[in-house]
């Protein structure tokens, strides 16, 4: 399993009364470690003016905080409580249930934003 370099992740978003779940390209993202064994990476979210910190493969969120220290202490925290055999468990059902997130690397890093549904 690589480390991707580079700014652009997908995240996964929740569904709406008009929309199906699906994965969102942001494009302001950048890889942090937290542990050696998951894969993460640190965003700030526009419209809520909050820094999160999500799990490549899912896109899931694993953290949040006002400040980009705040949300990666806040990771940090909730991966520590739940430990790696729940996480690393919860990831497989996630992937499989959903999908993995799309590979940037085969799509245009110009786009500002691009949504693909997650399988049902």
């Amino acid at each position: 399993m690589g480390i991707r370099i580079g700014k652009s992740y997908y995240i996964a978003k929740e569904p709406t009364e008009t929309r199906p779940r699906r994965f969102e390209l942001i494009t302001n993202g950048k890889a942090v470690v937290i542990f050696d064994w998951i894969q993460t990476f640190v965003y700030k979210d526009e419209k809520t003016k909050l820094w999160s910190v999500t799990e490549l493969r899912t896109g899931v969120w694993v953290g949040t905080g006002n400040t980009q220290k705040k949300a990666i202490a806040s990771a940090k925290e909730n991966i520590e409580h739940l430990g790696k055999e729940r996480i690393m468990g919860l990831i497989e059902d996630m992937v499989i249930k959903y999908g993995e997130t799309p590979k940037v690397d085969n799509l245009p890093l110009t786009v500002e934003k691009q949504t693909i549904k997650i399988k049902e």
